[in-house]
C-alpha cells in the first residue's frame, strides 16, 4: 500500500466481504481507502479493470479520484462516471453516439431554418410566418422535412437523462443484463448525494451478483432532503452490508473540528464523533460587523495578512464561500485588488455535425496523447465557422486538462453534459469564489465565509450540514463573518462554541500522520511531471540536458534512500553536485538572463545577499521582464541561494582553520547548524527548486545556446 493506514482503513481496503459500507466523517480518508481498495482488487486479487465501475456525484470529485488512482496504477481502463454521465452512456450505448440532444430554443431555431429553406424568397417566407394557416400544404411539407431531419440526424429533445435511461432499461431487459454482466465490482462514492431517480437508476443497473463498496457521510448531505430518502440510508438498513466506520481525521486542524461540533445537534446521525490528528492552538475567527463595507475591509485585511505571513501561500490556497446571489459581487470586489478574475464561462451550441463526426471515430485508439491533434484534423473536415473551430479547440483543451481517462466516448459525454460549465478551474494567482455546492470535492488551506446567513436557511438540520461542509472545505483556518443585526439559530450555536471554546471537547486520535507515504517519498506527482517537462524543454541542448538529468536522477535516487528503514541522517554529502551546478551552470544562466557578468552567485559564508546578487530586486526584474513565471516563488528563488550557501559551507569546512577569519568561520558554522536542523523532506524541496527554476525560466534559443556553450 502507498500509505500507512489506521486499522479501520486497512480493514476496509483488504476485507473479503462482498458488500461493504464505509461510513466516514469529513477528512477521514474515504477517497484514499476507495483508491487503495481498487488497487488491492486489481493488483492483489487480479480483478480486471474493465470489470470495475465507479460512480460519484460531481466531475470535480471524479477527477480527484482519477488523479489519486493515477498516482499508484494506470487506471485508464477502470470505468468511472458521475451518475449523470452513466445515464447518458446507457442512452448512447443503446441509441448511438451520433445522437444529438437539443433544448426547446435550439429545436425551434432548427425548425425555423428548415422553414426558411423551403421558400425561394424572403418575402414568401415572411408571408407564411404571418399567415401559416393559409398554407396548409406548405406546413405539412415543412413538418415532414423537419421530422426527416430529426430522424436522419438522431436528434431528440433535451430531457432528464436519468429519467430517459430508466425508461430505456425498464423497457429492455437486455440493457440491464449488459451492465450487470459487465461490472463485477461496483464502487459508489458520496452515497448520501443520491435519492429518487438516481437511486432507482443504480438499482436497475446492479443486482446481488455483484460486489459493492459504498462510501458516504450523512453529515455531508447538501440536498435539502431527509437522510432516510437517500441511497446511503437504503444501504445502511441492509443487513448484508458490512459496516466499517472511519473516525480519524488526518488533515483538518483541531480548531476547525471543534467548531464543526455544531453538527452534533442533528439527531439521529449515522456517523460517530470525529477524532483529530492535527493539533493547533488557534480558534477560528468569528466576527460580527456593523455593515457589509466593514466585512469587506476585514476580509481584505486578513488576505493581506495571510499572504505576508506565509511566503509559500498562493492566492489559490484561499477560498471565499458565498451565495449564488452574491458570488458575482465578491468576484468584482476582489478584482479591484487583482485577487481573482471572472469565472470562465463557455456556453454555445455544438452543432450536430460535430457529434456525428466524433461518433464515426469512437472505435479509434484515441487517448490523452493524440486527442488534440485528432481534433485539429477533424475540424478541418467540417463545414463550420472559424469561431466554432476555436470553441471546439478550447473545449478539447479543457477536457484534456480535467480528464485522466481520455477517449472519444467520454469526450462526447463531456460535451453533451456541458461539464465544462461546472468545473472549478484552479489558478495559482487567483482566490476562488465559490458557492457551497461548487466546493464539493475541493479543499483549501484557508476558507473565508463573508456571511453565514447567506448560506443557511430555515431548516436547522440542513443549515448545520451546510456549515459542516463549508468548515471542512478548510484544512488550516476559517474566517466567519456576519452582521451585528443578523439573527439565526446557527449564529447562536457558533457564538456559543466560540465563547465556551475551552470546554468544547474533541478526542485525539491514537494515530498520527497516517496519510503519509509508507515509502516516505517526498516527490509529488506534480514534481515528477515537472521533471518530465524540463527534459522535453531542453532536448536540443545536450550538455545542459545531461546536467539537469543527472540532478533529477540524484534527487530520485536519494528520495528512495530516504524511504529505507534506516535512512541516512544527512544527505548533503551526496548532493554536492548541486553546489557545483549552482556555482557554474546556474551562474552562467543568471549572467545570460541579466545580460551582465555576475561576479558571484552566492557568498559562501555570509548570511546576506549573494555578492552583487540582491535576491528581491533580481526576482522582481526576472518577473517584470517576463523571464520567469510567477509560479516560481520568491521564497523558492531565495531558497536556491540558501541551499548553495549551506552546501558551500559544508564543502569548505576543512578550510576553516586555514584561510578564513574568525567571523567567517563563525558564520560558516552557523549556516551548517541552521540547515542541519532542516528535515530531509525540506532539503529535497530546496533541491527540487533548482530544477523548477529551469522549468519556470523563459529564455530564447540564443540565450540557452550561450549557456550550452559555456558548460564544460
Amino acid at each position: 500500500m502507498k500509505y500507512n493506514y489506521t486499522d479501520d482503513q486497512r480493514n476496509a481496503i483488504t476485507t473479503d466481504q462482498s458488500c461493504v459500507l464505509v461510513l466516514g466523517s469529513a477528512g477521514t480518508g474515504k477517497t484514499h481507502v476507495l483508491v487503495e481498495r481498487m488497487n488491492y482488487l486489481v493488483g492483489t486479487l487480479g480483478v480486471k479493470q474493465g470489470q470495475i465501475l465507479l460512480l460519484t456525484s460531481s466531475y470535480n470529485e471524479l477527477y480527484n479520484i482519477e488523479s489519486k488512482i493515477d498516482e499508484i496504477i494506470d487506471g485508464s481502463s477502470i470505468c468511472m462516471y458521475t451518475v449523470q454521465m452513466l445515464a447518458l452512456k446507457v442512452i448512447l450505448d443503446h441509441e448511438g453516439y451520433d445522437k444529438v440532444f437539443l433544448d426547446a430554443d435550439s429545436l425551434k431555431a432548427l425548425k425555423d431554418k428548415i422553414t426558411r429553406s423551403s421558400f425561394e424568397t424572403e418575402r414568401q417566407y415572411n408571408e407564411y410566418l404571418s399567415m401559416p394557416r393559409v398554407y396548409p400544404n406548405q406546413t405539412s411539407k415543412i413538418n415532414e422535412m423537419y421530422n426527416q431531419y430529426i430522424e436522419a440526424n438522431n436528434i431528440m429533445h433535451q430531457t432528464d437523462y436519468i429519467d430517459y435511461a430508466i425508461k430505456l432499461i425498464e423497457s429492455n431487459d437486455a440493457i440491464k443484463g449488459k451492465y450487470v454482466n459487465l461490472y463485477s465490482h461496483v464502487f459508489i462514492d458520496n452515497a448520501q448525494d443520491y435519492d429518487g431517480m438516481q437511486s432507482k437508476l443504480i438499482a436497475l443497473l446492479t443486482d446481488n451478483t455483484q460486489s459493492f463498496f459504498i462510501l458516504g457521510n450523512d453529515d455531508q448531505l447538501l440536498k435539502p432532503v431527509d437522510i432516510e430518502t437517500t441511497y446511503l440510508y437504503e444501504v445502511y438498513k441492509q443487513d448484508n452490508f458490512k459496516q466499517i466506520i472511519l473516525k480519524d481525521n488526518y488533515k483538518t486542524a483541531k480548531s476547525i473540528i471543534k467548531l464543526a461540533t455544531l453538527i452534533k445537534a442533528n439527531k439521529p446521525r449515522l456517523n460517530p464523533d470525529i477524532t483529530y490528528m492535527i493539533d493547533d492552538p488557534y480558534r477560528p475567527k468569528y466576527m460580527l460587523c456593523h455593515d457589509g463595507v466593514e466585512i469587506q475591509k476585514q476580509i481584505i485585511t486578513e488576505i493581506k495578512h495571510l499572504l505576508n505571513a506565509e511566503d509559500d501561500l498562493k492566492l489559490s490556497d484561499i477560498c471565499i464561500i458565498t451565495s449564488k446571489e452574491h458570488k458575482e459581487i465578491w468576484i468584482n470586489y476582489l478584482k479591484q485588488f487583482d485577487y481573482t478574475t471572472d469565472d470562465l464561462k463557455i456556453d454555445f451550441h455544438i452543432d450536430e455535425a460535430i457529434f456525428n463526426a466524433l461518433a464515426r471515430h469512437i472505435l479509434e485508439p484515441i487517448n490523452k496523447d493524440n486527442l488534440f491533434t485528432f481534433m485539429l484534423d477533424l475540424i478541418k473536415q467540417l463545414d463550420i465557422t472559424k469561431t466554432i473551430e476555436n470553441k471546439i479547440i478550447e473545449l478539447t483543451s479543457i477536457y484534456l486538462s480535467v480528464s485522466k481517462t481520455v477517449n472519444i466516448k467520454n469526450f462526447i459525454l463531456f460535451l453533451h453534459l456541458k461539464v465544462y460549465q461546472n468545473i472549478q478551474y484552479s489558478n495559482l494567482h487567483h482566490i476562488q469564489v465559490l458557492t457551497i455546492n461548487e466546493t464539493k470535492g475541493l479543499e483549501f488551506k484557508n476558507v473565508i465565509i463573508p456571511s453565514i446567513l447567506d448560506l443557511v436557511n430555515d431548516d436547522p438540520i440542513h443549515s448545520r450540514r451546510i456549515m459542516y461542509n463549508a468548515l471542512f472545505t478548510a484544512k488550516d483556518f476559517v474566517y466567519l463573518y456576519d452582521l451585528e443585526t443578523s439573527n439565526h439559530l446557527i449564529l447562536d450555536e457558533i457564538q456559543s462554541i466560540v465563547e465556551n471554546w475551552n470546554s468544547v471537547q474533541v478526542k485525539k486520535s491514537i494515530y498520527k500522520g497516517i496519510i503519509a507515504s509508507k515509502d516516505k517519498s517526498y516527490l509529488s506527482v506534480e514534481t515528477l511531471h515537472m521533471f518530465k517537462e524540463v527534459l522535453e524543454k531542453y532536448q536540443g541542448y545536450p550538455k545542459l540536458l545531461s546536467e539537469l538529468t543527472y540532478l533529477m536522477d540524484v534527487i530520485k535516487n536519494f528520495d528512495q534512500i530516504l524511504g529505507e528503514p534506516t535512512e541516512p541522517t544527512n544527505i548533503d554529502i551526496y548532493m554536492q553536485a548541486f553546489r557545483y551546478f549552482i556555482q557554474h551552470t546556474l551562474k552562467v544562466t543568471m549572467d545570460v538572463a541579466f545580460e551582465s557578468k555576475r561576479t558571484k552567485i552566492a557568498a559562501y559564508f555570509q548570511g546576506g545577499s549573494a555578492g552583487n546578487f540582491s535576491m528581491d530586486k533580481d526576482y522582481k526584474f526576472l518577473i517584470s521582464s517576463n523571464l520567469l513565471d510567477k509560479s516560481f516563488s520568491l521564497n523558492e528563488f531565495k531558497g536556491i541561494h540558501d541551499i548553495y550557501r549551506y552546501l558551500s559551507a559544508t564543502h569548505h569546512k576543512n578550510d576553516h582553520n586555514r584561510s578564513l577569519s574568525e567571523k567567517d568561520i563563525k558564520q560558516a558554522k552557523k549556516n551548517i547548524d541552521i540547515f542541519r536542523k532542516f528535515s530531509n523532506r525540506d532539503k529535497i524541496k530546496y533541491y527540487v527548486s533548482v530544477i523548477k527554476l529551469y522549468h519556470a525560466i523563459d529564455l530564447n534559443q540564443k540565450q540557452i545556446g550561450t549557456i550550452e556553450a559555456a558548460i564544460e
